[in-house]
C-alpha cells in the first residue's frame, strides 16, 4: 500500500477520533502556570512558552501596525497589560513568517529570533502561560515523527522546512483521548508484548470476567476478551506481520516514556481485529466479518489502513 495513502487514512481516523474525545477528562501533564521556567532547564526544555511580551513603546506601536494585517481571534491574539504588550505564540508565528498560515509549533524562541530578524522587534517569553508539552519519546524527538513535530528535520541530503507539521503539541494541550474512546484496528493484529503499547489494548470485560469456554456477552465469539483473529478463527489476534502493531502505535503508543513513538491519542484503547495473515494478505470474507465485529462490539472509530487489487 502506498505510504501516502496509509498516512491519509490514518490521519482521517485520528480526526474522527477527536469528534468523540472528551476534553474535560484529559490528564496530560501540565505545567503550573505562572512559574518562570527559564530557571529550570528541564522544564523549560519540555514546555513551549505560549505567550511573549514586549515593553518598548516604539516597538509596541510598530507591532500594532503589523498586527493589523492579521485576523485576531481566540488563538491569534495580543493585549496591552500594565504598559506591556502580551502576544500569543500563534500571533508571533504569523508575524515571524509574514502573511502565512500557521502550520505547526517549533520552539517559541525560534519565532522570537525570526521576528527580530524580519521586523526588528524584540520579544521575550513572558514566564507565564506555559502549557504546550513536548514528550520525550525517541521517534518524536527524532526524524520518524516529523509530521507531528518538525523542527527542520533532515533526511539524508534533504532538509525539511521547520514547522511544516500538524501542530500536535497544541492538540495534546486540549485532549489526548480517554479510555472510553475505543479504536478498532482492523489489520494484521496487535503485539500485546510491545512495551510502547502496554495497557493500550481494549478489554472485553464481559468475557474477561466471564466463564472460560462460554460466550458470556452473546456476541457469537467465545472468550474474545482481547479481540478476535479472523484469519485463524480464534481469540488470539496477535500480530505476525507488524503492520497492525505499527498502525496501533501511530494512534495510541504510550506517551512520554522515553522510547518508541508518541501516540496521537495515547489515552484511547485499541480493539485488535486480525484480518491479515503473516504475509499481509487477507480475504474479503474475513475483512467484512472483522469490520462487523468492530462495529458490534463498541468501536467508535475503525482504522482500516489496508488496500488491494
Amino acid at each position: 500500500m502506498p505510504f501516502a495513502q496509509f498516512l491519509f487514512l490514518s490521519l482521517i481516523s485520528i480526526f474522527i477520533c477527536s469528534l468523540f474525545a472528551n476534553p474535560s477528562s484529559v490528564e496530560i501533564v501540565k505545567n503550573p502556570r505562572g512559574k518562570k521556567l527559564e530557571a529550570d532547564p528541564v522544564l523549560s526544555a519540555r514546555f513551549l512558552p505560549t505567550h511573549f511580551v514586549a515593553e518598548d513603546a516604539n516597538q509596541i506601536e510598530q507591532f500594532k501596525s503589523l498586527a493589523a494585517k492579521f485576523k485576531k481571534d481566540s488563538t491569534h491574539h495580543w493585549e496591552m497589560k500594565n504598559g506591556k504588550l502580551n502576544i500569543s505564540l500563534e500571533m508571533l508565528q504569523d508575524l515571524s513568517k509574514g502573511n502565512l498560515p500557521v502550520t505547526g509549533a517549533s520552539s517559541g524562541h525560534h519565532w522570537v529570533d525570526q521576528i527580530k530578524k524580519n521586523h526588528g522587534l524584540n520579544f521575550r517569553s513572558s514566564g507565564i502561560g506555559y502549557g504546550v508539552y513536548r514528550p520525550n519519546d525517541e521517534s518524536y524527538l527524532g526524524a520518524p515523527q516529523w509530521a507531528l513535530h518538525n523542527p527542520g528535520t533532515t533526511f539524508g541530503d534533504r532538509v525539511g522546512k521547520a514547522a511544516v507539521d500538524v501542530n500536535m503539541e497544541r492538540v495534546w494541550d486540549k485532549f489526548s483521548g480517554n479510555d472510553s474512546l475505543i479504536i478498532a484496528v482492523v489489520d494484521a493484529g496487535f503485539d500485546f508484548h510491545h512495551p510502547d503499547l502496554k495497557g493500550r489494548n481494549w478489554i472485553n470485560q464481559a468475557e474477561a470476567k466471564g466463564l472460560p469456554g462460554i460466550d458470556d456477552d452473546k456476541n457469537g465469539y467465545i472468550d474474545d476478551s482481547l479481540g478476535w483473529d479472523f484469519v485463524e478463527g480464534d481469540n488470539d489476534p496477535d500480530d505476525y506481520h507488524g503492520h497492525g502493531t505499527f498502525c496501533s502505535s501511530v494512534i495510541a503508543a504510550n506517551f512520554d516514556n522515553g522510547q518508541g513513538m508518541a501516540g496521537m491519542l495515547p489515552q484511547c484503547r485499541i480493539m485488535p481485529v486480525r484480518v491479515l495473515d503473516a504475509s499481509g494478505h487477507g480475504d474479503q470474507d474475513s475483512i467484512a466479518k472483522g469490520l462487523l465485529y468492530a462495529i458490534n462490539n463498541g468501536a467508535k472509530v475503525i482504522n482500516f489502513s489496508i488496500g488491494g487489487n
